[in-house]
């Protein structure tokens, strides 16, 4: 406001509702900007003090006049004077609304290149300007700097964040003024799906875990190369030595799968052989089966699963469920999904699974509300049991009566079972018949 050299002046400020706010003292500036006369300065504090509507505009009142009683008065426009104070910060939180519509926080994203937000609870009295911005702990934005964005904007694109590293988006707001805030996220983790599916393994069966299966020990014997098992073993129980890696012989179990190390006892006590006989002081006998194709019970199905790597930490939880696998190729759900938590087996009971029938468990990693494609165990075919009305017919030869060695000759029909129809193997032994327990020859398979 320019105006003459003789001339004296006092200010007023008023607001809209029409309150006077007292008089401020002027501070006469000796050098104006581009062509003004005079130019006063004034404390913005004190304005902020006396002014007690925040929200009001304000308008300032002059009054000019001269020695002669000559006066003039003006009147400015209404303005906002720049805020004392902040805007309100509010909180941030990464959404993902393709998985999760509803936009509550999440802390896991499954796409690397966007990132979307929401901002609750930003408020000002004046127009705030937005920047948001990604960093890599809590006290320093060094991924990707504030960039400036509207109050519409949701999302950031084109990114090229990390997976399996956890970021924290910063958000800014500012005012005219100079003043702001800035918030931080409680952070999220980029999620690769296809290298968390593809490092998790699932089998059917009971997982070969010493501290978590009863281990039953063997003891080696006097004879070099033989060893036998100290407890007396189930003859309807699958078993599996451990290191699979030594090469065992025995008579005394028929062998489900030799490569997996997996037998059936013969007798309660079976006896082993091996050509390595260090690895005796190593070897562990333990009551599971891992990746088994067939199975006879119908009542129960048990699988496990194993994660590569560190990917464990950022799994919160796991969803198994069970499928009926129809001859072309089809499924059906038996058993709809459930939380197994953090665990890596699940053991179903009370089923009714049917006979001649192919199943497979599926184990699907979840972060938090969301869960990714999962992998299948092997298809487990329940075998029918075998028929009890199977005549055993023996006979006894004497090749020649002076001879005392007797040939005795046994005949049965072929044992069906499920789908294979044939029965794996047979083994046979002689007993005496008034005292069952006592066993005359070993066992031949």
């Amino acid at each position: 406001m320019a105006m003459s050299a003789e001339c004296k002046s006092k200010f007023a400020a008023r607001d809209n509702h029409g309150l006077k706010t007292p008089y401020l003292e002027a501070k006469v500036v000796k050098e104006c900007p581009r062509t003004y006369a005079t130019c006063f300065k004034y404390p913005l504090d004190r304005i902020h003090k006396l002014n007690t509507f925040e929200e009001s505009k304000l308008y300032f009142h002059l009054y000019v006049y001269n020695l002669a009683g000559h006066f003039l008065e003006v009147k400015t426009d209404p303005f906002i004077l720049p805020s004392r104070f902040p805007p309100s910060s509010g909180t941030v939180v990464e959404v993902d609304l393709e998985n999760c519509p509803s936009g509550g926080d999440v802390d896991y994203i499954f796409q690397s290149d966007k990132l979307c937000f929401d901002w609750n609870g930003l408020w000002h009295i004046d127009n705030v300007a937005m920047s948001i911005g990604i960093g890599s702990t809590m006290e320093t934005m060094d991924v990707i700097s504030f960039q400036n964005i509207t109050k519409d904007t949701k999302c950031l694109y084109n990114l090229h964040l990390q997976p399996f590293k956890k970021y924290f988006t910063f958000v800014r707001a500012s005012v005219r003024s100079g003043i702001q805030s800035v918030i931080v996220s409680d952070g999220f983790t980029i999620i690769d799906t296809d290298e968390v599916v593809n490092g998790i393994h699932v089998h059917s069966g009971i997982p070969c875990w010493p501290n978590e299966v009863v281990n039953i020990t063997a003891e080696k014997t006097n004879t070099s190369g033989l060893f036998f098992v100290q407890s007396n073993l189930k003859n309807n129980q699958i078993y599996t030595i451990l290191p699979r890696d030594i090469s065992l012989s025995s008579k005394d179990v028929i062998w489900i799968d030799k490569q997996k190390q997996q037998f059936v006892p013969i007798v309660q006590q079976p006896m082993f052989k091996s050509e390595n006989k260090s690895a005796f002081d190593e070897i562990s006998i333990l009551p599971c089966q891992e990746g088994k194709y067939h199975q006879a019970h119908k009542h129960v199905f048990d699988v496990f699963w194993t994660v590569n790597g560190d990917k464990m930490e950022y799994i919160t939880h796991f969803k198994v469920g069970l499928y009926e696998v129809k001859a072309d190729g089809s499924e059906r759900i038996v058993e709809t999904l459930r939380n197994a938590e953090k665990h890596l087996q699940f053991h179903w009971n009370h089923l009714n699974l049917k006979s001649n029938t192919a199943y497979r468990a599926i184990v699907k990693p979840c972060f938090q509300t969301t869960c990714v494609v999962g992998k299948s165990s092997e298809t487990v075919t329940i075998e029918e049991t075998f028929s009890s009305g199977n005549d055993v017919q023996a006979s006894i030869f004497v090749p020649n009566r002076h001879n005392q060695e007797v040939n005795i000759n046994v005949t049965f029909r072929a044992f069906r079972c499920g789908l294979p129809e044939n029965a794996l193997g047979y083994a046979g032994s002689l007993f005496n018949a008034i005292n069952p327990k006592n066993q005359i020859t070993s066992w031949m398979f």
